[in-house]
């Protein structure tokens, strides 16, 4: 386990205290604060009771920025490398493949947590891409995707997509992945039904040097989205 700092408290003198890590094995976040006081401590036995183990701290509202950044994983760009043509099922594509359609003009009704996270960093100045090697023709998955892929593109994603018979002579990893601005790797592990069975973070830079060269390398061949048919 190695511990990705993201920021103290700005206005404490202390070096370390309050402060705030993320945990790269698992992304928990790992906050050191105050020891909270005996009456912090009294109300919070009232509430419930602290398990051996568990500990009450005191972060101040100030920290809010630092503890966003470390939820948000992202400070200047993140990127996603997607290699499979189909990603196990799910009611929206089972909808799909019944004739079910979206109505976009009624954003309610397809816009989800993940595009308002999207849309959240990029107001940020977040750069967020998405790129696709799919096989040709595709899948009725990477079909229903490309469908849906315009609320990705409304969140603020760049998103391209690569026939395979051009990635031949690319040096491309094993698993798709998001890369966080080139320092922490979120590695997917997806069973052969496409199903997602584990997630991976690596700060090795070695690692991480080779998936934002494998990136790039699909990026620059990619076709963008509005230009790709399928």
């Amino acid at each position: 386990m190695s511990l990705l700092f993201f920021g103290k408290d700005p206005d404490t003198d202390e070096d370390h205290c309050p402060a705030v890590w993320v945990d790269d094995e698992n992304t928990d976040l790992v906050l050191q604060g105050w020891k909270a006081d005996d009456t912090t401590q009294q109300k919070c036995l009232e509430a419930g009771s602290i398990p051996d183990g568990e500990a009450v701290i005191r972060i101040p509202a100030r920290m809010v920025p630092q503890i966003r950044k470390a939820c948000d994983a992202a400070e200047r760009s993140a990127v996603h490398l997607e290699m499979r043509d189909a990603y196990g099922d799910n009611e929206r594509f089972a909808a799909w493949r019944r004739g079910a359609l979206i109505d976009w003009d009624d954003q309610a009704t397809w816009w989800r947590g993940f595009h308002g996270q999207i849309a959240e960093a990029v107001s940020r100045g977040v750069s967020i891409r998405r790129v696709r090697i799919v096989s040709e023709p595709v899948s009725d998955y990477i079909r229903w995707e490309h469908y849906v892929t315009r609320a990705n593109v409304a969140a603020g994603e760049e998103v391209r997509w690569l026939p395979r018979r051009f990635a031949t002579d690319l040096a491309l990893p094993g698993n798709d992945y998001w890369l966080f601005d080139d320092r922490l790797a979120r590695i997917h592990h997806f069973a052969g039904d496409g199903s997602l069975v584990a997630d991976e973070f690596s700060t090795d830079p070695s690692v991480l040097e080779k998936l934002a060269t494998a990136f790039e390398a699909v990026w620059g061949r990619g076709i963008p989205h509005e230009k790709y048919t399928v």
